[in-house]
């Protein structure tokens, strides 16, 4: 029930977290033990990487399936999510937590499309003059001006 988090409540697979701890004890294995001085040893070294890596790709499908079918929760709700793929999913949770979280936001009205080429400018420029914005405001987001002022 934090605030500011979602939560994704994922199946009981013991299947998939014996896998996946297999994964991490071969790789740490291959890791630790691969110093490529002894030639049999490296090679079989390279099989077992090779067949950790198909396994991290079924832990990765296997994960993605998890995570469509995975109640999922934030700001104390139960949320209906209709995607029908993991990282759309994780964007409608998150998009629902600003959203509910951030209730005033649609106040704010963007009107730099590159954001990170302002965002750059504001941080590396000497004097704002130079920069040439305007401190005073303006109108550009009146909504929030008017909130501001009354609060």
């Amino acid at each position: 029930q934090d605030e500011g988090q979602v939560l994704f409540k994922l199946a009981d697979d013991k299947q998939f977290f014996n896998e996946l701890r297999t994964w991490l004890k071969t790789n740490k294995f291959i890791r630790l033990n691969d110093d490529g001085t002894q030639s049999d040893i490296s090679r079989i070294l390279a099989d077992r990487g090779r067949e950790n890596q198909e396994r991290k790709k079924r832990l990765r499908a296997r994960v993605e399936e998890m995570l469509l079918d995975a109640e999922s929760y934030a700001l104390g709700q139960h949320l209906q999510l209709s995607s029908s793929s993991p990282s759309t999913k994780l964007d409608e949770a998150c998009r629902y937590l600003l959203e509910n979280t951030y209730t005033k936001l649609s106040y704010l009205q963007v009107y730099q499309q590159d954001a990170w080429r302002e965002l750059n400018a504001v941080l590396t420029v000497d004097d704002m003059a130079q920069l040439g914005l305007s401190l005073d405001g303006g109108q550009t987001n009146p909504k929030a001006l008017q909130e501001v002022e009354q609060y």
